[in-house]
């Protein structure tokens, strides 16, 4: 969708005649509009990149954990919460860090979107670290390769659901 955005440069030359730039162009207009409010200028307007969808990925990642979880439990009780609980290791610090990367957005932004993908991904080590340490002293009985399991399923499922859902569109509204 093309769109044509004029931008006042200067003031007014007199009552009736403003300098507008058109592109790359400057061309002056013998009528003034009546009001700039509601139009666009480059000086506020960027590119509109929205976030990409990963809290599909999420989704799709709780939903199939469950169902695993569930099935799980027919063959044995702690292997489903231990995969349950392996897999919840894997989705909960991706979900922090994706929340702190997609914080920010424009080309304005470049800093603090560096800053938060860095902040992000320590704090997703953390958590994960964390998550293994905690599971590890305070469950038990657990099955570590039930937990790996269920945590490198997870893994395997965030990845293929990125580059399914964020590899194949892209993400620029017009």
């Amino acid at each position: 969708m093309n769109q044509i955005i004029i931008t006042p440069i200067m003031p007014p030359l007199n009552k009736r005649a403003k300098e507008y730039s058109v592109g790359k162009r400057k061309k002056f207009v013998g009528v003034q509009p009546l009001s700039m409010k509601g139009i666009e200028t480059a000086a506020n307007r960027g590119a509109r990149i929205g976030s990409p969808p990963v809290h599909r990925i999420m989704a799709v990642q709780l939903l199939i954990l469950l169902i695993a979880t569930l099935l799980l439990i027919i063959i044995d009780k702690v292997v489903a919460y231990s995969a349950g609980l392996g897999g919840l290791i894997a989705i909960l610090p991706h979900t922090y860090f994706a929340m702190s990367v997609f914080r920010h957005r424009g080309a304005k932004s470049a800093s603090a979107i560096a800053k938060s993908s860095y902040r992000g991904e320590v704090g997703k080590y953390v958590l994960t670290g964390v998550g293994f340490a905690l599971l590890f002293s305070f469950v038990k009985p657990v099955i570590g390769l039930a937990v790996f399991g269920g945590f490198c399923a997870m893994l395997v499922i965030q990845i293929t659901g990125a580059w399914f859902l964020l590899g194949r569109h892209p993400h620029v509204n017009d």
